[in-house]
């Protein structure tokens, strides 16, 4: 099946774990993939593995703590496929030794959780969504995470960055369901990547 024929992608994360297989997947189902990823070198082999097997993607460095670096990436998917179809932001950090209890967690944790897992979904709707008015509608996906439903012992700063992206997802949604831009958030649990 080529579900996503003619399409063009910017899977952000996209080096590893879920953005990895996201980006294999939507190769393989026809479109055409930006993989931005902090980790250039595994983004860049993430390229090789798709046009391995027949499919069409490029690279770029995304620092998603870093407006411009996001702007960037949805800009070089647009010069280099000519639009964008779809967006999936899914950049996610956690920090088991400093994101912890209300009371004891690090507070500048609590602010580059919010930057990187919750900011950068705003920043990369925020310029993405404009070209996909142009083209007369899109897809963004958002990653959120149970986390974002259920509590924990540990782990505040990411859970609440997390929620705030689902509830972010409803507001892209609301706002642009107009233009034919639909947004979608998905909760994964534990998934059993290099990182977990």
């Amino acid at each position: 099946m080529a579900r996503v024929e003619g399409k063009v992608a910017l899977v952000t994360g996209g080096a590893s774990g879920i953005g990895l297989s996201s980006a294999k997947l939507l190769a393989k189902e026809g479109a055409k993939v930006v993989i931005g990823d902090f980790n250039i070198e595994g983004a860049r082999e993430a390229v090789k593995e798709i046009e391995k097997e027949g499919g069409i993607a490029s690279a770029i460095f995304l620092d998603a703590s870093v407006e411009e670096s996001i702007k960037e990436a949805v800009d070089f998917t647009v010069d280099t496929y000519g639009k964008i179809d779809v967006l999936f932001n899914n950049v996610g950090l956690t920090n088991l030794q400093k994101d912890l209890d209300v009371v004891n967690m690090d507070l500048d944790e609590w602010d580059r959780l919010m930057k990187v897992n919750t900011k950068s979904v705003l920043l990369g709707s925020r310029y993405a969504i404009p070209h996909m008015q142009k083209v007369g509608g899109g897809s963004i996906i958002n990653t959120t995470s149970m986390a974002a439903f259920a509590s924990d012992a540990i782990r505040s700063a990411y859970g609440a960055s997390k929620a705030a992206v689902a509830h972010l997802t409803k507001y892209i949604a609301t706002q642009y369901g107009k233009d034919r831009i639909r947004c979608n958030a998905v909760a994964p649990g534990l998934i059993l990547t290099p990182a977990a």
